[in-house]
C-alpha cells in the first residue's frame, strides 16, 4: 500500500489525512501537542467555569471545505446559523443597532440594508454606495487603509462597517492588510446566496467540534494518529525528504515512494526547510480572549455576537449559541495594546470596558475571568505578502514533500476555510 505521513494535526492536517486515506494511502499523522485541532482547540476550564476556546472562532455559510470536514466529523449540526448576515452593534452610550440582510443575494441586499442603517447620514450612505463598486478595483499590493482614504470612507463608516469586517476577517488593522485579499474574501462571502453570508456560531467548545471527534473518526478510517510527536528536523537528499527527526531523539526514515504532507505553521516549517521559506517574512497577529462567567443578568446583552463600536482594546462581544446569559467572551483582534500586561491588568481593562459599553451591569458584579492569548493566531497578509505564500501542493524543488495550511496561497487570509481548502488543493496536486 502507498504510504503517507502528515505533519501537524490542525484543520489542514486532519483534512489532508482524510483525503490521503480516501486515495488509498496508509496514513500516519504526527501532532506535537496532546490534542488535535491546532489553534481551534479548547483548554480545560478553570474550576467550575465553562470550557473556553483558544479564541472564539466563527464561520460563514460559504465555508464549503470546512463544512465538508465538519460533516465528516459528524459535527456540522452543532452550529447555529441564520438565513443571512446579521450584525449587531453597541456603542458607548448609544442604542444597539442591527444590520440585517434580507433573504436575497447579498449583492443586492447589502446596499439596501446599508441605506436603511441609522448610524449613517445620507452623505455617508452615498459614499458607501459609490465605494462598493470600487471594491472590485482594489488590486493587490495596496493597503486597505489607502483604499479607504482614496474613496473617502470616513470615521463613522469605518467604525461600523470596514474596521469590524477587517478585524473579523484579517485579524489586523486596515493599515496592515492587503486590500485585494480583503475584498476577495468579502466577495466570496457576499457573492453567492444569502445563506453563504450567514455567520455560523458554535454550540460547543471547538475541541468537541474538531479535535476530539477527529481522533476517533480518523482512527476508525485507518489513520494512525500519534500525539506528542514534535518534528525537530527534516532530512533532505537529492530533492527528496528522506528522514524526520522527532523531539526526544527518535527518527523516521522514509521508504521509497512514501510522501509527506506538511500542515505545520509557516514559522515552524521555515526553520526546518533548507534555505528557509519566503513565508518566513510574513508577520503574525495575536488573538486575546477574556472569558467571563457571572450569575448577574442585569445589563448583559442576550446577543450571541456584538461589534463593540470603536472598542479598544476589545472589539467583539460573543458567546456560544444557547450558552447561559452570564457566559460570554470579549475578543481583542491583534491585541498589540495588551502585549506584556499581566492577567490582573487585562481583567481590570476588560471589566472597565464592560462597564462603559453596558452601564446597567452592576459595578460590583462578581465576574470570573479567564484570559487566553494566542500570539501567532493568524498571519498578517500585508501588501505584497501574497508573493511569499507558496501554493498548496508539491513544494517546488522536491518530489515527495507537499504543503498545506491556512498560510499557503489559497487567496484567503488565515481562516478555518483556508486551512481546509488548502488540504483539498494539495490532495488534487498528488503526482
Amino acid at each position: 500500500m502507498k504510504r503517507a505521513l502528515v505533519l501537524g494535526g490542525g484543520v489542514a492536517g486532519i483534512a489532508a489525512a482524510f483525503g490521503l486515506r480516501d486515495r488509498g494511502y496508509a496514513v500516519r499523522l504526527l501532532e506535537a501537542h496532546s490534542w488535535l485541532g491546532g489553534r481551534a482547540f479548547s483548554p480545560p476550564a478553570k474550576g467550575d467555569g465553562a470550557r473556553p476556546d483558544n479564541g472564539p472562532h466563527v464561520m460563514l455559510g460559504c465555508y464549503e471545505h470546512m463544512r465538508a470536514l465538519l460533516r465528516r466529523l459528524g459535527t456540522e449540526a452543532e452550529f447555529g446559523a441564520g438565513e443571512g448576515l446579521c450584525l449587531e452593534y453597541q456603542s458607548v452610550g448609544g442604542p444597539r443597532l442591527r444590520l440585517e440582510l434580507a433573504a436575497m443575494s447579498p449583492n443586492l441586499a447589502l446596499p439596501l440594508a446599508l441605506l436603511k442603517f441609522p448610524a449613517f447620514s445620507l452623505w455617508e450612505k452615498l459614499k458607501i454606495c459609490l465605494g462598493l463598486p470600487a471594491t472590485y478595483l482594489a488590486g493587490k499590493n495596496r493597503s486597505l487603509e489607502r483604499w479607504l482614504q482614496r474613496y473617502r470612507q470616513g470615521t463613522q463608516i469605518r467604525a461600523y462597517l470596514w474596521d469590524p469586517l477587517c478585524r473579523a476577517i484579517m485579524n489586523a488593522e486596515a493599515s496592515q492588510v492587503d486590500a485585494g485579499v480583503f475584498f476577495k474574501t468579502l466577495r466570496r462571502a457576499f457573492g453567492g446566496s444569502a445563506a453563504d453570508a450567514a455567520i455560523w456560531l458554535p454550540r460547543k467548545p471547538w475541541s468537541e467540534l474538531i479535535g476530539e471527534p477527529a481522533f476517533d473518526v480518523l482512527s476508525a478510517a485507518g489513520v494512525e494518529v500519534s500525539l506528542g510527536r514534535r518534528v525537530a528536523a527534516l532530512q533532505f537528499e537529492d530533492g527528496q525528504l528522506s528522514g524526520i527527526d522527532l523531539a526526544g531523539g527518535d527518527s523516521l526514515r522514509l521508504e521509497s515512494g512514501e510522501i509527506v504532507f506538511s500542515a505545520l505553521p509557516w514559522h515552524v516549517l521555515a526553520r526546518l526547510i533548507p534555505g528557509g521559506l519566503p513565508a518566513a517574512a510574513i508577520a503574525s497577529s495575536a488573538i486575546l480572549s477574556v472569558y467571563c462567567q457571572t450569575a448577574e443578568r442585569q445589563g448583559i446583552p442576550a446577543s450571541p455576537l456584538l461589534v463593540l463600536v470603536d472598542g479598544e482594546p476589545f472589539h467583539f462581544f460573543c458567546r456560544r449559541v444557547a450558552a447561559p446569559l452570564g457566559e460570554f467572551a470579549l475578543l481583542a483582534a491583534g491585541a498589540e495594546s495588551l502585549r506584556g500586561k499581566s492577567v490582573d491588568a487585562i481583567c481590570a481593562i476588560a471589566r472597565d470596558q464592560l462597564q462603559r459599553y453596558f452601564p446597567d451591569l452592576p459595578a460590583d458584579a462578581d465576574i470570573k475571568m479567564q484570559v487566553l492569548r494566542e500570539d501567532r493566531a493568524t498571519m498578517i497578509v500585508a501588501p505584497g505578502d501574497e508573493r511569499h505564500r507558496p501554493p498548496p501542493g508539491l513544494l517546488e524543488g522536491f518530489t515527495n514533500f507537499y504543503l498545506c495550511g491556512d498560510w499557503t496561497a489559497t487567496g484567503l487570509p488565515s481562516t478555518l476555510e483556508s486551512a481546509a481548502e488548502s488540504a483539498t488543493r494539495a490532495i488534487a496536486d498528488l503526482r
